[in-house]
């Protein structure tokens, strides 16, 4: 017997201010990004999250978990946890769990999953100039037209009957062929 599935991860709160702030942090978000924002690349990660097998959900989530305390440990913050410092003491925190030999994976994999979220945010390509999809319809002309005669040459070629087969004529129409295979 299968067994199912658990319902997709819901971030709690203040894991949803765990990741704005690690996008503050390593994105370079700059700080008059909307909450509205932010609340969007959570529910991005979420998706991410509930994309992920049951094992790997909980692991992520408890390396959110993980990260978010700490911060309370570093000196630096005054026994708050990662989403309640200040956008400098956060980056600097971030930066000494990446130059960390042991805590280095678990800042590479939080910043995996934020980064891939927060650069697919509509908004965040906007800001950049990033736009996919006028670049692809760009290159798909461009390479139309340069390699036009070389497509209808291959379209001809895969539609030509094959040399290696004879033609055979039907033995039916393509109807009653269509009824024969379906059982009518």
């Amino acid at each position: 017997m299968p067994v199912p599935e658990p319902p997709p991860a819901r971030l709690p709160r203040r894991l949803r201010a765990t990741v704005g702030a690690l996008a503050r942090a390593v994105c370079d978000a700059p700080p008059d990004v909307a909450p509205a924002t932010y609340e969007r690349l959570a529910d991005d990660v979420e998706r991410f999250l509930g994309s992920l097998p049951a094992a790997a959900r909980l692991g992520l989530v408890a390396a959110l978990w993980a990260f978010e305390a700490s911060a309370a440990l570093a000196p630096s913050s005054r026994l708050r946890t990662y989403s309640r410092l200040s956008p400098a003491v956060a980056a600097a925190h971030f930066g000494r769990c990446w130059e960390s030999r042991a805590l280095h994976p678990l800042a590479k994999v939080l910043k995996m999953v934020v980064a891939f979220a927060w650069y697919e945010l509509p908004e965040v390509k906007a800001a950049m100039g990033y736009h996919p999809e006028r670049w692809i319809a760009e290159a798909s002309r461009r390479r139309l037209q340069a390699w036009a005669a070389e497509v209808r040459r291959g379209e001809a070629a895969v539609l030509e009957p094959d040399p290696l087969r004879p033609a055979q004529a039907p033995t039916r129409a393509p109807e009653e062929a269509v009824d024969a295979l379906a059982g009518r």
